[in-house]
Parts: C-alpha cells; structure tokens; sequence
C-alpha cells in the first residue's frame, strides 16, 4: 500500500509544477504583451509626431500664401474702385459729348 501514497505523491507534485509553470508562464506571456503594447505605442506616438510636424510645415506654408493673397486682393480691390471713378468720369464726358452733340444738331437744324 506504499504505492499509492507515492503515486500521490508523484501526482500531486505533476500538478504543483504543471500550475508553478503556467503561472510563470502566464506572467512572462503578459509582460512580453506589456512590452509590445508599448512598442506599439510609441510607434504611434512617432508616427503622429511625423504628421504633426508636417502640418506644421504645411500651416506655414499655407499661412504665408494667404497673407500674399490678402495683399494682391487689397491692391487688386484699390485698383477696381480707381478704375470705377475713372469709369463714372468717363461717363459723364460721353453723356457732355452727348449733349453738345445734340444741342449742335439742333442748332444746325434750326439755321436750315
């Protein structure tokens, strides 16, 4: 009957290795989760830093075009109102040419 408390024996330390191993296991399993979750991370940290720094460069970029733009557009919209005075003036000389014209017609006409 000595063989069944060494069979226990045996069995007993089987399962207390088999859990010992699978405890250790289990935690080099998580912490080797843990490291690639970082790497991870950080990988996308570097890759929102790269985005980032090239908007950047792009906001700058694009930021300098729309303060050239607001200057031509300011001196593009001087020149229009000038060129509207010109233009008003303009009209006021055809409608005295006009005028002249007419009232030298009539006068021609009036001597006939």
């Amino acid at each position: 009957m000595q063989l069944v408390p060494l069979i226990l024996t045996v069995a007993s330390s089987a399962t207390a290795a088999t859990f010992i191993t699978l405890f250790f296991a289990r935690k080099k399993t998580q912490a080797e989760v843990k490291s690639l979750e970082i790497g991870n991370v950080q990988g996308v940290i570097t890759l929102w830093q790269k985005l980032v720094e090239g908007l950047e460069v792009q906001v700058k970029s694009l930021t300098i075009q729309v303060s050239e733009f607001r200057k031509e557009n300011t001196l593009l919209t001087t020149e229009v109102h000038q060129l509207r005075k010109e233009n008003a003036l303009f009209r006021n000389d055809v409608i005295q040419f006009t005028e002249t014209i007419n009232q030298l017609k009539k006068d021609k006409n009036a001597n006939h």
